[in-house]
């Protein structure tokens, strides 16, 4: 045992050596950043420190909703950890073929009855033998299916026979390194098969990146749509609040003309109820704009700030009416590109093809070719052993053939069975898609060609309204019309104002569906997500 005290403490400091590796990949995996939720809502309290703003409202352009839309939306939040998962999905993949040392050390005794000591004979004519073994190697999966093992191990064997029936040199050392090799011939041959689950891997992380480039692009339609009928309820309550006010002053002009007998008194109560319809209209549009910017402040996380919880939404953009011609070929092309639906679409059915290839090749039989070669020295003393080991002439080697075959093999047929099935169930849903896809983006383009011309006619509208409560007005004031007529005038007046503003935050609303069905709103807001 003394001889082998330097081999022992050569394994020792190996085995050392793998156990401070594998601490010190747990340590560093303890330190990724966590809690990446509390980084955000810093940021987002120094975007806040920063602005220069009344305490009771928060003034916002459409970029500005939409970065802190994006910087504190949990669906994104939560959808933006699984690209990075599957990133440590690939990792864990490709680390199938990393090489592996092991070290260990092996002790064994007992007695053994001789070969040619009758079962009969006294019970002393037994061998007692005491193994050492200390051994340490390197063995590594390469990507062609390759096992390879390479091992040095040391015995040192002591045993209480001697003379012309012993069958060790007593004590013995015997160095021992031996190579094997396991080669794959049918299943599981090839550099294809071997990484099959790494282009599986590879190809779910970025099936990973487009379903969050889905998900982004859904929250910013949500913004921009959220955002412009924010403008139109506020844009609304202004015009309610300008029909109040007209029906107010007409209610005032009417009193000075009832009390100069140039109107009947029945036109004070007309006026009166036009003030009261005109006062319920306010209250009813104060309300869709409270609605609708507790959607938005939703959808921006505004809540989470107690502080700020009671603020007042001021979007500071306009509705824009730029007319753009636009080509439904085109914006097919360019759903067909960019749309992240598609794109996930048309990689599930390669991911599910890899994985049929790889079910395939799992119905031949095992056949492994194996082979293995080895140098070894054997003497009393570990230096001699040493000697015999390193001159090569103490060589061995083994060459064979394993077959192996499951009786019916149902399981993996059964596997590859499956596999198949959803290659034809993502093929159907990538057919569904390019329909989906057709309907949206010509539904899209239809939204914005009428958009474009209900602007030019509600525009229409009011300006005709507008000239119609002027010239009524003028007859009033010469006793040729009556309150109830000009009441009239105002309502149509402001129906047509809501109109032209709705038609035209419609119109805007629209273009952005249009981006949302052709996939290129991230484009357009110039919004990069993850690393494609």
């Amino acid at each position: 045992m003394v001889r082998t005290a330097a081999s022992l403490a050569a394994i020792g400091l190996t085995i050392a050596l793998i156990t401070i590796d594998g601490l010190a990949l747990v340590h560093a995996a303890n330190r990724q950043p966590g809690n990446l939720a509390k980084q955000t809502a810093q940021r987002v309290i120094s975007f806040y420190a920063q602005a220069v703003m009344p305490p009771e409202s928060l003034p916002l352009s459409l970029r500005e909703s939409i970065a802190l839309a994006l910087e504190r939306n949990f669906d994104i939040l939560i959808e933006g950890y699984n690209p990075k998962i599957r990133t440590a999905d690939v990792l864990n993949e490709q680390a199938e073929f990393d090489p592996t040392t092991f070290a260990g050390f092996r002790y064994s005794g007992g007695k053994e009855q001789l070969d040619d000591a009758p079962t009969r004979w006294p019970p002393d004519r037994t061998e007692k033998l005491r193994i050492a073994t200390p051994f340490a190697g390197v063995e590594q999966r390469l990507k062609t299916g390759t096992r390879v093992n390479l091992q040095l191990a040391q015995e040192h064997i002591t045993s209480n026979e001697t003379g012309s029936t012993s069958r060790f040199i007593n004590p013995s050392d015997e160095l021992r390194t031996t190579l094997s090799l396991t080669q794959p011939i049918l299943r599981n041959f090839g550099f294809d098969v071997n990484r099959t689950r790494i282009r599986i891997a590879e190809t779910n992380q970025e099936i990973s990146e487009h379903s969050l480039k889905g998900r982004v692009i859904r929250v910013v339609s949500r913004v921009e749509e959220l955002y412009w009928d924010l403008v139109f309820r506020i844009q609304e309550l202004g015009v309610r609040r300008l029909s109040l006010k007209l029906a107010q002053d007409l209610l005032a002009q009417t009193r000075v003309q009832v009390a100069v007998g140039t109107q009947p008194q029945l036109s004070i109560l007309e006026g009166e109820a036009g003030v009261a319809a005109r006062e319920e209209a306010v209250i009813v549009a104060e309300n869709n704009v409270h609605t609708v910017e507790d959607q938005l402040k939703e959808l921006l996380s505004l809540f989470e700030d107690r502080q700020r919880k009671g603020l007042t939404i001021v979007p500071t953009d306009a509705p824009r009416f730029a007319i753009e011609e636009i080509a439904l070929e085109k914006a097919l092309e360019e759903a067909f590109e960019f749309r992240p639906d598609y794109r996930q679409a048309r990689l599930e059915i390669e991911s599910r093809t890899l994985n049929e290839r790889f079910t395939r090749n799992q119905l031949l039989p095992t056949l492994d070719l194996e082979g293995r070669v080895g140098l070894n020295g054997l003497d009393d003393n570990l230096g001699d052993s040493f000697n015999h080991f390193t001159s090569g002439n103490w060589l061995q080697y083994q060459v064979g053939v394993t077959l192996r075959y499951p009786l019916g093999n149902q399981a993996s047929k059964s596997r590859f069975t499956r596999a198949r099935l959803e290659v034809q169930q993502a093929n159907a849903i990538l057919e569904r898609t390019e329909q989906r896809i057709l309907v949206e983006v010509r539904e899209a383009v239809r939204n914005v060609e009428t958009n474009v011309k209900r602007v030019s006619v509600t525009r229409g509208a009011r300006e005709l309204a507008q000239k119609k409560l002027e010239a009524e007005e003028k007859k009033l004031a010469v006793g040729l019309s009556s309150v109830r007529e000009v009441l009239r005038f105002q309502d149509d007046l402001s129906a047509e104002q809501s109109r032209e503003i709705r038609a035209l935050t419609d119109y805007n609303i629209s273009l952005a569906n249009l981006e949302r069905a052709k996939g290129t709103t991230l484009d357009r807001m110039n919004i990069v997500v993850g690393s494609r």
